[in-house]
Parts: C-alpha cells; sequence; structure tokens
C-alpha cells in the first residue's frame, strides 16, 4: 500500500520496509519541533534524513543545522532539531518496519 495524495507519505515495500516521507515546519525562534510519521513504523525505524526546504541566505550569514534529536525516535515520529532562527521548512525520509 501507499499514498502519494499529500507532501507527507508513506509506502510498504514488497519484503516489508516502509518509507515514509514529509515536509515540517520550523516556527520563528523554535529550535525544537516534534515530527510524526505519516503511519506508524511498527517495528523500528532505521533511518531517518532531513532537508532544508526553502531556506535562503544572504552574504555572511552562516548555515544551520538540522538533526534528530537524540532519544526521540518511535514508531510515531521524532523530535527534529535546528540551530537558525527558524521560519523554515525541512523535508524528512525515513526507513523502518
Amino acid at each position: 500500500m501507499s499514498s502519494f495524495t499529500n507532501a507527507s507519505g508513506w509506502q510498504k515495500l514488497p519484503g516489508g520496509k516502509i518509507l515514509q516521507w514529509g515536509k515540517v515546519g520550523f516556527p520563528v525562534g523554535q529550535t525544537q519541533i516534534s515530527v510524526p510519521f505519516p503511519i506508524n513504523f511498527p517495528s523500528v525505524v532505521s533511518n531517518i534524513q532531513l532537508t532544508f526546504a526553502d531556506i535562503n541566505f544572504s552574504g555572511g550569514i552562516p548555515s544551520p543545522t538540522l538533526a534528530v534529536v537524540n532519544n526521540t525516535v518511535n514508531g510515531a515520529g521524532f523530535g527534529a532539531y535546528m540551530s537558525g532562527a527558524g521560519g523554515f521548512n525541512a523535508y524528512f525520509f525515513a526507513i523502518g518496519s
């Protein structure tokens, strides 16, 4: 089964692996957010990747960092951290089973 109807989605592969993706927003001034998965992973989350979606910089401004917060990952979601001022979006991609 799979769902491709919006910015967040998932697909279950024949061998049982589940792929999930989505877009999340960091409000201005907020460095950590909770990110729910489109569906729960029933067993394990193997990998989560974060990528900037729409951040722009002008010269001399250091690039913020995105990270998955340690000890926040579970089958329902994870905590995401960024070191900048916020006000932008990020994509996530997760693999599990």
